[in-house]
């Protein structure tokens, strides 16, 4: 089953939100002024350290809205 929950509510119960989507399995989309912003979801289940997605040690860049998060206006 698909949550919804707004930002600050993320902000404030994030690390409760992401236990409980890593024991569920489910699906959390997170909102902005009612505009779905992001999605959570669980890490595969792997043997490895990064879950299998060879990502490990790697930097990677996240995007919001568009622009890079280490975007400065």
């Amino acid at each position: 089953m698909m949550r919804t929950m707004t930002a600050p509510e993320f902000k404030a119960k994030c690390l409760d939100v992401m236990a409980r989507i890593a024991g569920t399995g489910e699906t959390l989309t997170i909102t902005r002024r009612g505009k779905a912003v992001a999605k959570v979801i669980p890490a595969p289940r792997s043997g490895t350290p990064d879950g299998g997605g060879g990502f490990a040690g790697r930097k990677s860049r996240v995007q919001t809205h568009g622009r890079p998060a280490d975007h400065r206006r």
